[in-house]
């Protein structure tokens, strides 16, 4: 989307658990795979668009493409993936290099938009601003260098200081 998603960034759509990005990334990507408007804004058509679940199986993942009828898309679930071992998971070093075994399994080609569902996965700590920064340099190095476009999901809510403003459902405050 011209001046808002450049060819080859990351991107993030964050907000509490539950809140629906997912269901409005799914709108979105049909919006891409069509070439239509998103919120009024004319957007370029990806060559193609590819999806990673990164923490739940597929067919729980797929439930919103399929509402907007995008039951078809190009994916990948490390849930699903028997072969991969998560315990790989636990090592924060290794984060990065995983979410490019992801995007290779993929294998999209240059031009392409590819959404992963949850991207903080790969982050580690989002609560350490030095760890995120560093994770989403070495997320766009990854983009840039397979010419691809990324739009990370992720759980995000600040807690208000004032205890007559916090928010009242527990996934919203944590």
């Amino acid at each position: 989307i011209p001046g808002y998603i450049s060819f080859g960034s990351v991107n993030f759509l964050a907000g509490a658990s539950g809140v629906g990005k997912t269901c409005l990334i799914s709108w979105m990507l049909t919006q891409f795979r069509d070439a239509k408007p998103i919120f009024g804004h004319p957007i370029n058509r990806p060559v193609a668009i590819g999806y990673i679940a990164a923490d739940r199986d597929w067919d729980t993942a797929n439930y919103w493409l399929t509402k907007v009828r995008y039951p078809d898309l190009a994916h990948y679930s490390l849930v699903d993936d028997l072969s991969f071992n998560p315990t790989r998971l636990k090592n924060k070093l290794q984060l990065i290099a995983i979410l490019g075994e992801c995007l290779d399994k993929l294998a999209l080609p240059p031009g392409s938009l590819v959404v992963v569902d949850p991207a903080a996965l790969f982050i580690s700590n989002l609560n350490d601003y030095h760890a995120c920064a560093v994770a989403c340099l070495e997320m766009r190095r990854l983009c840039k260098a397979r010419g691809l476009t990324l739009i990370g999901l992720s759980h995000a809510g600040k807690q208000k200081s004032d205890t007559k403003e916090r928010y009242l459902r527990l996934q919203d405050s944590i």
